[in-house]
């Protein structure tokens, strides 16, 4: 609904006849007697005075300026309007406008955000059956929880949901179990299925919900969020000892090492720096099967993924486009438009992707494959790797059987990786390595 202001409300037309056109809310004044009858404010050069007008007009356009600015505020909005259309003459509105429009949106919402967000969610879910949402209440009727999913992200989980990140610390970490229980359970009904895997920091309400929603996904805590302790877990001297730290990030960020090496290393080091018997450092051995990545070098894909670096870059990306005085209203205003601009910059690199031909650097089959599944981007960083293969890996033996084929290669550090690939199942690869002295 516009906003308009005129000299006086008795100048104001409401004929029911002819003189407006109906809205749900107001109306569309067309008209306003006696108009000429008074002159127009002129400055001495002649021109309009723009600064004390008769009849001012917020345009859906300004309206929709603010809307979509809400994170700015009405006075970087209203200068933000005024590079849209030209100057502050062709704004049809003051920042005093602006700023009463975003007082009047507010007042509006206040007392019926929760509301307006559910009637939202239901329109969507009506005009697209594949739209997702959930909602949950308390004893009061006030809105507890809520879970919305479009068909672009399920179809974004289908091709690579086997291992996710979820942070809980995106402004609280308040949550409790049965938040985390209703949550999970929402997004399994809505996916379909569970992830491979799960990353997420220490959170102790994430590690009960967890095993209860996905029993078979294995839960991974993020390794960053661990190691970043250990230099205020020991003293200054030690923290600042550069040897131990090697030693130490040698044997927990190692993927070649097999579990029962990673716990005799372990053990070397502490008892080297006596901190065998430090509390902190005993728990973390105790839980070290969920964040040691010696323990999940069985799992497809999932040394790519070790912490919960994902999600804090996405709660960055979202730091632009959010405020902790948001109403529920503005809040989803603003997700929509930082999905939009996100789903717009991912389809602009794909269309580069898709627009430009890969430079081949050897005849093998699999550059080609790579070339053919990868984006641009990632297949150079892959074509890096296949040719540093060629002048340092080489193939000691491969050995057939059945379905089965064993690869034994071996690189220039003296590493020997055996590869059992099975030909019935193409992505089901058990990879095991030995190093050779």
């Amino acid at each position: 609904m516009p906003i308009l202001r005129c000299s006086s409300l008795g100048d104001l037309v409401r004929d029911f006849g002819q003189g407006y056109v109906g809205l749900d809310s107001g109306y569309l004044v067309n008209g306003l007697p006696g108009l000429g009858e008074h002159p127009t404010p002129h400055s001495t050069s002649g021109r309009l005075n723009y600064v004390i007008p008769y009849f001012i007009c917020m345009s859906w356009f300004g309206a929709s300026i603010l809307h979509n600015s809400a994170n700015i505020g009405p006075m970087k909005s209203y200068r933000l309007f005024k590079e849209s259309v030209g100057g502050f003459n062709n704004v049809g509105a003051t920042a005093i406008d602006f700023k009463n429009f975003k007082r009047d949106l507010k007042a509006y919402i206040a007392g019926a955000d929760a509301q307006m967000l559910i009637d939202k969610l239901f329109r969507k879910k009506q005009t697209c059956s594949a739209f997702h949402f959930d909602y949950d209440v308390d004893e009061s009727d006030q809105l507890t929880r809520v879970f919305w999913c479009d068909p672009i992200a399920k179809k974004n989980y289908a091709m690579f949901g086997d291992v996710i990140s979820f942070d809980a610390t995106f402004n609280t970490n308040r949550e409790d179990v049965p938040s985390y229980r209703w949550l999970f359970n929402r997004f399994l009904d809505a996916m379909g299925h569970a992830p491979q895997c799960i990353i997420t920091d220490q959170d102790a309400s994430m590690a009960i919900a967890i095993p209860e929603v996905f029993p078979n996904t294995v839960h991974r805590l993020c390794m960053w969020h661990i190691t970043n302790k250990i230099t205020s877990k020991v003293d200054n001297e030690l923290a600042k000892d550069q040897d131990f730290l090697t030693r130490l990030n040698s044997v927990i960020w190692s993927h070649y090492l097999e579990p029962e090496d990673c716990e005799k290393q372990w053990h070397e080091v502490l008892v080297d720096y006596e901190l065998d018997s430090d509390s902190w450092f005993c728990n973390l051995f105790a839980i070290r099967k969920s964040w040691i990545p010696a323990y999940f070098r069985d799992l497809f894909m999932i040394g790519l993924l070790r912490t919960t670096s994902r999600s804090e870059s996405e709660n960055s990306f979202f730091g632009d486009f959010k405020n902790t005085f948001f109403t529920l209203v503005e809040f989803y205003m603003q997700f929509e438009s930082a999905m939009d601009s996100q789903r717009h910059k991912t389809a602009d690199l794909d269309a580069d992707s898709e627009a430009c031909a890969p430079v081949y650097k050897t005849p093998l089959a699999i550059e080609k494959h790579a070339a053919s599944i990868y984006t641009l981007s990632i297949f150079y960083e892959v074509q890096t790797e296949i040719c540093a293969s060629c002048f340092s890996c080489s193939v000691l033996q491969v050995d057939k059987k059945e379905h089965t084929l064993t690869f034994v290669v071996q690189d220039s550090r003296d590493m020997v990786v055996n590869v059992e690939h099975s030909t019935l199942e193409a992505r089901k690869k058990t990879c095991t390595f030995i190093t050779v002295a």
